[in-house]
Formats: structure tokens, C-alpha cells, sequence
């Protein structure tokens, strides 16, 4: 198998952990619904909570430095951020690094579009800011749901692009 390939199969599994990461930690704390992604961190098989963030974080970053999408490292990182400052113990710092991941993937995802796909990306942006209002504005629903509809876009775009389907 050549190094695409390999890279491409590594980059899937991002995806996946993305999409399904609520559902392996609610099933992880015996079928108990937590407010937020980030309130697994206390639950007593908490080594999932890490397990599944630090991988993704590792994962935007290693795309990333592969194939020079700096803006991946940066994602990676922020990702990172918010596994190692857990909200009770550091709120400021949590919440802020959780807001910027959400809003440089944001940023990313228009910034880095052709004018061609500009429209479809301003799309998911506004699903992911409609997403994140739905709890902060008019707290329609949790955290954890306003989370997960906010990465839902984030993995198509990193999925379109490792496929070569969008910029």
C-alpha cells in the first residue's frame, strides 16, 4: 500500500472518531448523557475521554505537517488544548481554546475554498454557528449536541478534502 493510501486510511479513521466520539463516550459511562464532550473527562473511565481527543488532535496535526496544511497543526493543537485544560479546573482557558477550535475551522473552511465551493462552505459554517446558537443563544439543547452538530461539517470538510473533493 503506498504512502496515499495509508494516509487517506488514517485520515477516515479522523472522521470517524469525529462523528462517533459522543456515542463510544456515552456508552463508555454506562448510557449516561453528559452535558458537553468535555464533562467525559470526569467520568470513571475517563482514559476513553483522552484516548479519543488526544488521537484526534493528533490526527489534525500529523495531516497537517503530511501535507502542509498548516491550519491543521493549528487545529491539532487547539484540539490538544482543550483535552489538557479540563473545564472545571481551567473554565477561561478551556472554553476559550473549544470556541477557537470551532472558529478557525470555520475560518478554514472559507479562507481556504475556491470561489466555486465558497457558497457550499459558508453553508457549513452557518450549520455550525445555527448549531452552536441553538445552545448558547436559545439553549434549544445541550452542549454536547450543539458540539457534535458543530463537528459534523468539520469532518465532512476534513474527509472532502483528503478525498480531493473540495479545497
Amino acid at each position: 500500500m503506498n504512502l496515499r493510501n495509508r494516509l487517506f486510511n488514517y485520515e477516515k479513521w479522523l472522521v470517524v472518531l469525529l462523528l462517533t466520539m459522543p456515542i463510544v463516550l456515552i456508552a463508555f459511562d454506562n448510557g449516561i448523557v453528559r452535558n458537553s464532550i468535555s464533562n467525559y473527562v470526569y467520568m470513571q473511565h475517563n482514559q476513553v475521554y483522552y484516548f479519543l481527543l488526544i488521537i484526534s488532535a493528533s490526527m489534525f496535526g500529523y495531516s497537517g505537517a503530511i501535507w502542509r496544511k498548516n491550519y491543521n497543526i493549528i487545529l491539532g493543537a487547539l484540539l490538544a488544548g482543550v483535552v489538557l485544560t479540563p473545564h472545571l479546573s481551567f473554565p477561561t482557558l478551556h472554553f476559550t481554546l473549544a470556541g477557537l477550535f470551532f472558529a478557525y475551522s470555520i475560518v478554514v473552511m472559507i479562507l481556504y475554498s475556491s470561489k466555486e465551493q465558497r457558497k457550499f462552505k459558508i453553508y457549513a459554517a452557518a450549520f455550525i454557528v445555527i448549531g452552536m446558537l441553538g445552545h448558547f443563544v436559545f439553549e434549544w439543547y445541550s452542549l454536547l449536541i450543539a458540539e457534535w452538530l458543530g463537528v459534523v461539517p468539520i469532518a465532512i470538510h476534513f474527509i472532502g478534502e483528503t478525498l480531493g473533493k473540495i479545497d
